[in-house]
């Protein structure tokens, strides 16, 4: 994917349990390792490129009659490969129990906006709330949106709803794209993430790097 933070991606013979035809994905990204906000985004955007890689990996697959993907991993730089500790991504019509995740939903792909379209919603958005908003346009298979709203006033910008417009622009919780990623970001002093992934390993999550006032309405474990 242009733009994304992911540093390799290994190809690995089959994993425990599953057949001889089989591989799994190492999927090197960057961890934080420092306790600062640029840190911090680089490690939650590397977690999300390797579960959109992930997926489109494996469909690609698919579509190319390759062999079949049913797991993967991802790993800090000059990590060990460690076969016990692998996320499963096997489609459930291949009948690999231990590696199994659900089947894409319907909609995957299906009434997404154009690029075109959502920077003009995005654009729309940016001047509603007074805010800049950058999209990085991931498309490795199907279209995997990723934003950065920057603002100094970020409590103020949840305290009047603005999260949600976003969320509802980017079709969050739809499965329309592959994923979405909706980063908050107070420049130098707080950031906050939501995040979901639609191919592959499904589901959503967020985090939050300094408190932001009105952060647990968005990620209610901070």
């Amino acid at each position: 994917m242009p733009g994304a933070v992911i540093e390799s991606v290994q190809i690995v013979q089959h994993p425990l349990d599953a057949p001889s035809d089989t591989v799994w994905l190492a999927i090197t990204v960057p961890r934080a390792t420092a306790q600062t906000l640029a840190s911090f985004l680089v490690d939650a955007r590397g977690r999300w490129d390797a579960n959109i890689a992930a997926g489109a990996i494996r469909d690609g697959f698919v579509r190319l009659g390759l062999r079949r993907v049913v797991a993967y991993d991802q790993i800090p730089p000059g990590a060990q490969l460690d076969p016990n500790d692998l996320y499963g991504i096997a489609l459930p019509r291949w009948g690999i129990k231990r590696w199994t995740t659900g089947a894409p939903s319907r909609n995957l792909g299906r009434h997404a906006d154009s690029w075109p379209v959502l920077a003009a919603k995005l654009k729309t958005l940016s001047g509603r709330y007074h805010v800049k908003t950058t999209l990085a346009r991931y498309q490795p298979l199907g279209k995997a949106p990723m934003i950065w709203i920057s603002t100094r006033r970020a409590a103020r910008f949840l305290a009047v709803g603005g999260f949600q417009p976003y969320k509802r622009a980017l079709h969050f919780g739809e499965a329309r794209y592959d994923g979405v990623f909706i980063g908050l970001v107070a420049p130098g002093t707080a950031a906050l993430y939501a995040e979901a992934t639609y191919r592959g390993r499904q589901g959503d999550g967020c985090g939050e790097w300094h408190q932001i006032r009105g952060a647990n309405t968005i990620c209610p474990s901070q």
